[in-house]
């Protein structure tokens, strides 16, 4: 991992991922002039059975995240649907607890190399999609 992929030089397990962008990127501003940016990216999971047909286990979501000017320097424009791959991405694991009392894990990705793949057609969606 490069110090501009990571310029903290974490430790920790570094991931590649391949999904669909579930929206454009979304960017906060602090009042002390610090910023994040955000994409949602969606995994879809599943394996090929003996068979070779392939059994859907549902859809990970997974969240991009770096400080504003990393993003807006390294991260190319990105609009929902678009086929990503995200490399060098440092992996957070966290778990939290929802409203009901059950308990969800959140997967976050720390800055990483962001490539789109493949552009939406314009009906919103590519014909291989099946991911959403």
């Amino acid at each position: 991992m490069s110090k501009e992929q990571n310029p903290n030089n974490y430790d920790g397990a570094t991931v590649t991922i391949v999904g669909r962008a579930g929206g454009e990127r979304q960017t906060r501003t602090f009042d002390n002039g610090n910023s994040v940016s955000e994409l949602s990216i969606a995994v879809g999971q599943g394996y090929k059975d003996r068979d070779g047909n392939w059994k859907d286990t549902g859809t990970a979501w997974y969240t991009l995240s770096a400080n504003g000017d990393y993003a807006a320097d390294n991260w190319p424009e990105v609009g929902r649907g678009d086929k990503l791959r995200v490399d060098d991405a440092r992996l957070e694991v966290r778990e939290f607890k929802r409203k009901d009392g059950s308990t969800g894990q959140q997967f976050v990705l720390r800055y990483g190399t962001l490539t789109v793949l493949e552009k939406k057609s314009n009906d919103g969606f590519t014909p291989d999609d099946d991911s959403f």
